[in-house]
């Protein structure tokens, strides 16, 4: 009876120990998750703005871009005016131009 008390004692405190390191790991464990998870939407809400950024940059160029406005402001600026006569279109039939290709590649070869 009496070694049963000093076996007891030893195997007690060792569960305890176990018990305590397991739950110091587990919290551990779980501050970091959410350390993790709040850098993660913090990521996430720069990479939105910086989307948007680009986005409202892409808008911008187009605006600035558009023949419209480009063609205005050489009329007012430059005092350009826009040609009244339509540029030719010349059509091609597909099978004539290669035959002409060829034509050409064995003529300089």
């Amino acid at each position: 009876m009496s070694s049963e008390p000093k076996t007891f004692i030893p195997t007690l405190i060792y569960i305890f120990i176990i018990v305590i390191s397991s739950l110091f790991v587990y919290v551990f464990t779980k501050s970091e998750v959410r350390k993790m998870l709040r850098n993660k939407d913090l990521m996430q809400e720069r990479l939105n703005e910086k989307i948007n950024l680009v986005e409202a940059s892409l808008v911008e160029k187009q605006q600035l871009s558009a023949e419209n406005r480009i063609v205005e402001l050489s009329q007012l600026n430059l005092s350009m005016i826009k040609n009244p006569n339509q540029p030719k279109v010349i059509n091609i039939d597909k099978h004539k131009f290669l035959e002409i290709q060829e034509l050409i590649k064995l003529k300089y070869e």
